[in-house]
């Protein structure tokens, strides 16, 4: 397998691993997000709406108690009427808001129960008022102790309970969001050890199969640097680190026969050089005895050349041309 496919599997891998960790971190967030959202616009509501109207009816049983006390003080109650009938607003309110935004067939029928028990004691409610406006004190005692007080109870125990039971749903709410946290963050970490285990298999898989082949050419290009051609080049592949080692090779004996090339032509240069140094000699020999015979030659005349000198004045010459001077034969006639 070449080498660009084993780094194209490789990182196909880690792209692989990466979408592994990916996915399920993402799934898990979004789950998160969603409860997150739920509590936030959900359940966190209706715990908030619950409870206020759960303190409203507690506001009003307390208005309610103080008008009877001052059953005969109606001045002191005025500004109860008024109390007890902007705490019976937010009431209603939060329980209209409440039905509003429920969904389950368990939350409306929920609800549904508190807005019943809410009425009745709206129904008690105002035969009480009407007992306190009448400055019935007695009646008015006893209608609060006795009469009003099984829907009072009803209402407060239902919106109590409601309460109650949309605070437990935004725990589990809660601790479904803390669940898929802890889930999301194992997952993660069970992925990213994956992950690792494959990256440190992956770098070995490579450095055996990459890296120590061209480790192994770099070697053989120093010793081949250093002069060493007698490395022995195993080519053990057809990818790309076997052809770099097949040129090496190639290199190395091509560079082995160049230089054998070179030794056997330097022989003969040597060779050749050696019988130019005995011609030499001999020329050298040869020189020296035609050197001497010449210094023989120079001394015999400059022998002669003295024996010229000395016979030269006792011989009288008479000066003539050369055109004058009769032939041999006439000379020896004459004598």
């Amino acid at each position: 397998m070449k080498v660009g496919a084993r780094l194209g599997i490789a990182f196909g891998v880690i792209v692989a691993l990466m979408v592994i960790i990916g996915v399920p971190t993402s799934t898990k967030t979004q789950s998160i997000n969603r409860g997150m959202s739920a509590i936030v616009d959900d359940c966190y509501v209706k715990v908030r709406l619950a409870f206020d109207v759960r303190d409203g009816v507690n506001d009003q049983i307390k208005f309610l108690r103080g008008m009877v006390i001052d059953t005969n003080r109606p001045e002191r109650n005025v500004k109860r009427f008024n109390q007890l009938a902007e705490v019976k607003q937010r009431t209603n309110t939060a329980m209209k808001r409440i039905a509003d935004i429920q969904v389950t067939s368990v939350g409306k029928k929920k609800i549904q129960g508190l807005m019943e028990a809410g009425e009745a004691f709206e129904s008690e409610k105002g035969k009480l008022i009407d007992l306190i406006k009448a400055g019935d004190f007695d009646g008015a005692s006893n209608f609060a102790l006795l009469a009003i007080t099984p829907a009072q109870n009803a209402f407060l125990e239902g919106a109590a309970k409601f309460a109650n039971s949309q605070d437990s749903q935004l725990r589990a709410e809660g601790q479904s969001i803390v669940s898929a946290a802890g889930s999301a963050i194992t997952i993660t970490l069970v992925c990213a050890a994956l992950a690792i285990i494959a990256a440190i298999l992956l770098d070995i898989y490579l450095t055996r199969s990459i890296v120590r082949p061209l480790n192994e050419a770099v070697a053989v290009a120093e010793r081949v640097a250093a002069g060493d051609l007698s490395s022995k080049i195993a080519i053990n592949s057809r990818e790309e680190t076997g052809v770099l080692m097949r040129a090496l090779q190639q290199m190395n004996d091509n560079l082995l026969s160049i230089v054998t090339e070179v030794r056997t032509d330097s022989n003969t240069i040597a060779v050749a050089s050696n019988q130019i140094s005995s011609g030499n000699l001999a020329l050298s020999k040869r020189t020296e005895q035609q050197a001497s015979s010449l210094e023989e030659t120079a001394s015999a005349m400059e022998q002669m050349t003295s024996t010229v000198k000395h016979t030269t004045p006792t011989t009288r010459v008479r000066p003539t041309s050369w055109w004058r001077q009769p032939p041999p034969w006439r000379a020896k006639a004459a004598r």
